[in-house]
């Protein structure tokens, strides 16, 4: 049975993003950060592995803006219990 490496790689890619413009509801700019990516690069990507990010959109924009909080919280340094900030 022989492995295909590019079908592989390309799953693999297309997941990571998808995770990514799930978390950050579609927001591509944070999105690319999430992953080390310039914004540029991973438009490529999306185009190339033709993912639509308006599947990744949500409509309550409280959900996109808790969310929003939970990464820069994740981003941030400060010592957290629980999820609170000490």
């Amino acid at each position: 049975m022989a492995i295909d490496y590019y079908r592989k790689v390309e799953c693999f890619e297309r997941e990571i993003i998808s995770q990514a413009l799930q978390e950050t509801c579609g927001n591509q700019a944070q999105a690319a950060r999430l992953l080390g990516l310039a914004p540029t690069t991973l438009s490529s990507q999306l185009r190339r592995l033709g993912i639509q990010v308006r599947d990744f959109k949500r409509s309550n924009p409280s959900e996109s803006f808790e969310t929003f909080q939970r990464f820069l919280l994740s981003k941030s340094s400060v010592p957290r219990t629980n999820g609170e900030i000490l």
